[in-house]
């Protein structure tokens, strides 16, 4: 860190700034105060400067120089502590760091100060998330296809997702199942039927929908429970105070209140407020009435509101930092074979946003799977598609999942094959498909599905020894396209993995390797679905030389 007097004549060498208190050191933090002249003006903005040891380089993603002016919250990009919100570009040089995050402040006062304009974009309001009872609790809710009134209010109905750990403490996560207003009526978050089945309903809550976020400063969340009464009619504040009274503390320790709003393009986020069954913040006032009769009126007190976490899971947010394209996301899919190739493509798939996904596998996982698949090992033996469905369900909100039975497709096919009407009892089934994604490495099977020409987008995956190549074919014609690659331009070795105890040779390849392979793959799949590239069979290669990948069209 350069001498004071150093950091002094930089600060006082940047054009705007108009006055600099001395610096002093305190606990490692350089602290003083400056003043910046306001552009076209004779005023001047005053602010407490504080850089951290660490600087120029920025600590868990915040630049570790703080402008602070408590005056400011009301402004946009000003924390609860008064603290500008920059961010600016690296620097590893300390005096060329302090002019950028000066020239950043300057910025925030020509936009926001003197102009206060408005972000293109929507910024959530400012909570102060705090401890409830020893630990953290988070709500994850998604969209639903219901529009709320001002006012309206009812029922929660939750699913725990899990415990874990959060900054040091213990969290835990639970999921909105649905909202039931006092009418009774059932209002369903959009999950998918497949996680709604693995995450039963098991806590309950309260919901109030305002026009108007509860904020003061213009984004910053009321914090105390008195000053949340003026939102609230006071029927709702009735209905609460019951609520609490009838709740089963056993079943539900914590009490969330849902307080949602209006957001942007009529979205609706939810904030939580917990409140402890056994100290809730209310009390009985008393009022007199036309009959000079005291009755009692339901009340907040005066005390610091614990707010939750809560998340939009909903699909637009869940995926909103990428997917794959439209057509394929809302294709119904089959994936036939979910080891290497298939458990690799099928997770992908399901990151990618699509949302319905079925599977097919007749065999086990074995722990020997783990390795270059997407198996674990903590789910020991197990058939393929019972453990793939978990892993998938864990992976998105948003898909439904349903497999075949051990064996099943393979029987199903190999069985009736032969006959008409068992082969167009087969297609018929295979009809309900968009795409089947045949990974199975069968070549019986490629055959067969070739022959049986369903109304469906075939896509077949095959990989090499070594993970030298994998090869896509696309129906019709793959049986002959896939045997002639194998055949005449695949590079065949016999170094197989050969396992203990009678089983058959199997292909070598790392999980790195196969992988690499799939999702360049699947990224050429997707262009070709959306339209972006020709529709032909290809193979994917490293390129040996510039050491990257080589895609071959076939």
């Amino acid at each position: 860190m350069p001498e004071l007097d150093v950091i002094v004549q930089t600060i006082r060498s940047i054009p705007f700034v108009k006055n600099l208190s001395p610096l002093q050191i305190e606990d490692l933090i350089i602290i003083g105060e400056v003043e910046v002249s306001l552009p076209d003006s004779e005023e001047s903005l005053a602010f407490e400067i504080q850089i951290y040891p660490h600087y120029p380089f920025k600590t868990h993603d915040s630049e570790s120089i703080r402008f602070i002016n408590t005056n400011l919250r009301a402004y946009n990009h000003v924390m609860h502590d008064g603290s500008i919100c920059i961010h600016t570009a690296h620097c590893s040089e300390y005096h060329e760091k302090l002019r950028i995050d000066f020239d950043s402040l300057y910025s925030w006062i020509i936009k926001y100060y003197t102009s206060q304009d408005d972000d293109k974009h929507y910024e959530h309001i400012i909570v102060e998330h705090g401890l409830i009872s020893g630990s953290f609790h988070s709500h994850i809710f998604s969209d639903v296809d219901y529009s709320f009134n001002s006012g309206e209010y009812g029922t929660v109905q939750l699913a725990f997702l899990n415990s874990g750990t959060f900054k040091g403490s213990m969290i835990h996560n639970l999921i909105v199942r649905s909202f039931t207003t006092i009418r009774d009526e059932i209002i369903d978050c959009n999950w998918s039927d497949t996680y709604k089945s693995v995450f039963p309903e098991k806590h309950t809550g309260v919901f109030v929908y305002l026009e108007n976020p509860p904020i003061y400063d213009g984004k910053f969340i009321i914090e105390d429970w008195c000053e949340l009464k003026d939102y609230f009619q006071q029927e709702f504040i009735d209905y609460l105070s019951q609520f609490i009274k009838n709740n089963d503390k056993a079943k539900n320790p914590i009490i969330p209140l849902f307080v949602g709003y209006k957001t942007v393009d009529s979205e609706i986020h939810w904030q939580v407020a917990a409140i402890d069954p056994n100290d809730p913040p209310l009390k009985s006032d008393y009022e007199n009435n036309s009959s000079l009769i005291l009755l009692p009126t339901n009340t907040f007190d005066s005390r610091r509101i614990a707010w939750a976490f809560t998340e939009n899971a909903s699909y637009k947010n869940y995926f909103g930092r990428g997917k794959l394209c439209d057509k394929l996301t809302d294709s119904t899919i089959l994936i036939v074979g979910i080891g290497a190739i298939g458990s690799i493509l099928g997770k992908s798939l399901v990151k990618g946003g699509c949302r319905e996904i079925w599977t097919a596998d007749y065999d086990v996982k074995n722990i020997e799977n783990v390795c270059r698949s997407e198996y674990t090992m903590t789910a020991g033996l197990s058939d393929k598609v019972a453990e793939f469905n978990d892993i998938l369900i864990a992976n998105s909100p948003h898909v439904d999942l349903t497999f075949f039975q051990q064996g099943y497709i393979d029987n199903l096919i190999k069985i009736f094959f032969k006959f008409k009407k068992g082969k167009d009892s087969i297609k018929e089934q295979f009809g309900r498909f968009d795409y089947i994604f045949d990974c199975s490495t069968d070549n019986d099977l490629m055959y067969m599905l070739d022959e049986l020409e369903p109304d469906c987008e075939v896509v077949n995956l095959s990989i090499s020894n070594h993970a030298n190549e994998l090869v896509c074919a696309f129906s019709p014609n793959i049986y002959n396209n896939v045997t002639e690659v194998f055949e005449n331009v695949i590079s065949q070795s016999d170094d197989l993995y050969e396992p203990t105890g009678c089983w058959s040779p199997t292909f070598k390849a790392s999980y790195t390797d196969i992988n690499l392979l799939v999702q360049m793959s699947l990224k050429q799949i997707n262009n070709i679905i959306q339209g972006k590239s020709s529709k032909n069979n290809f193979l994917v290669r490293p390129d040996e030389h510039d050491d990257g990948l080589r895609l071959i069209k076939f």
